[in-house]
């Protein structure tokens, strides 16, 4: 939720979002700004000690904006699902997308890696976390990566929702 207020994030609006449906859950934020996979991989201990039931792992994309070798993005993704899961815990894998000016090598391995994780891992898979926001300036703010309010409405509405419904079910 970078640039927006704790009530209108990503984690905020998911929660009333589940609260409207009936669903009994708590949702948790437990991501840190500018976090790589190696950072994520680092404290998923930490996030086991609050006992999730399922964890929506949206994570790579700092990965990207620095360059950092995709095998080591995707094998610390990877990680970090084969963890979860050894503590029971559903995981729904957030598929990212990147910049063209990474160059189209670096751009098609990494989208392509989060369905593969997916498929091996036998986890859920939003295809793209920000689809219909990444790329309007409308739904972001001027820095052009984090959504606003209602880039994250959208996000919840039409990309998280309908996965962690499935998952609820």
């Amino acid at each position: 939720g970078l640039y927006v207020d704790r009530e209108y994030a990503y984690p905020s609006q998911l929660q009333r979002a589940l609260d409207n449906q009936n669903y009994t859950v708590k949702v948790f934020n437990s991501v840190l700004s500018g976090e790589t996979t190696s950072g994520a991989l680092a404290r998923v201990d930490w996030v086991l000690k609050l006992n999730p039931n399922i964890v929506i792992l949206e994570i790579g994309v700092n990965d990207a904006i620095r360059g950092i070798d995709l095998n080591l993005t995707r094998n610390n993704i990877q990680l970090i699902v084969q963890k979860l899961k050894e503590s029971n815990i559903t995981v729904i894998l957030a598929g990212m997308v990147v910049f063209e000016n990474l160059g189209s090598e670096y751009v098609e391995g990494f989208e392509s890696m989060y369905g593969e994780i997916a498929r091996s891992e036998n986890v859920t898979l939003i295809p793209n976390f920000l689809a219909g926001v990444a790329g309007n300036s409308s739904l972001n703010n001027p820095d052009e990566i984090h959504p606003t309010a209602m880039g994250y409405e959208i996000v919840v509405r039409d990309n998280v929702l309908p996965y962690i419904k499935q998952v609820l079910n």
